[in-house]
């Protein structure tokens, strides 16, 4: 059974685990049809489409992804620094973890330290 990702009150999609190595998990990320909170919905398919491009350069071209990263990171540090990322399991048990990584293949993601 997924679980579902969550920034804030915002519910993002589910989340199939697949596998992990600790402390990274990963796994398929299935978006959301929801329609509310656009605005925050907005930016955070803006990083989602950024984290997938890092991923790409930087399984194709390592130098041209530190550059990629280096001049658009900046634009999401908001939601990279956040504590409001969690997931959400069929039981309704709440767990943080970091901001997750999107890529080509996936998500990733690691559980919050102090958590």
């Amino acid at each position: 059974m997924p679980d579902r990702l969550f920034f804030g009150d915002v519910e993002l999609g589910e989340v199939t685990r697949e596998n992990g190595d600790f402390p990274n998990c990963f796994g398929r990320f299935r978006p959301s049809l929801k329609q509310d909170m656009p605005a925050i919905r907005e930016e955070i398919q803006r990083y989602i489409d950024y984290s997938i491009e890092a991923d790409r350069l930087a399984q194709h071209d390592p130098t041209e992804c530190d550059c990629f990263t280096a001049t658009n990171e900046h634009k999401f540090l908001q939601l990279i620094d956040s504590d409001d990322w969690y997931l959400v399991d069929e039981q309704g048990k709440r767990s943080r973890i970091l901001v997750p990584n999107f890529g080509t293949e996936g998500i990733g993601w690691r559980w919050h330290p102090r958590d």
